[in-house]
């Protein structure tokens, strides 16, 4: 383990990363509205822009952000949570490389990355960062 079980008795130390490129402004501060009124969102990270990767056609750059929270939940809990709440924002199914009105990611869970696109894309590991400095072992940054 890389670092202390959270304080709070019981809980998981979780990051989900946010992104949207459809109305991201509103998208984005609605998301978070929703996650502070849902979890115990202990801290948010700065937002990033970003260009699309991995897209059909020509799309709006995303704005990202991420959030720790803390939860009972287990991950397949907290991922249903997750996907209502997309739908409660609007989101339909489709592909990835499509426009999203919003997207939300379990990044991490405890200590251990969930989220492969990490490796790949360095807001991801910002924001990360930013929200819980202790994990750069976890990203292998730095050794």
């Amino acid at each position: 383990m890389w670092y202390p079980r959270p304080s709070i008795e019981d809980k998981h130390a979780v990051i989900i990363g946010l992104g949207s490129n459809i109305q991201p402004d509103y998208h984005i501060a609605a998301a978070q509205e929703l996650l502070n009124q849902t979890y115990a969102v202990a801290k948010w990270s700065s937002l990033h822009r970003t260009s699309p990767v991995d897209v059909v056609g020509t799309q709006p750059d995303f704005i990202n952000c991420g959030c720790l929270l803390y939860t009972a939940d287990a991950p397949k809990a907290l991922k249903a949570q997750l996907l209502q709440l997309e739908r409660q924002l609007g989101r339909k199914p489709n592909s990835s490389a499509q426009p999203r009105c919003i997207d939300l990611d379990i990044l991490a869970w405890d200590d251990e990355l969930l989220d492969m696109d990490v490796y790949q894309r360095q807001f991801l590991q910002d924001i990360i960062l930013e929200l819980r400095p202790e994990y750069r072992p976890l990203l292998r940054i730095g050794l």
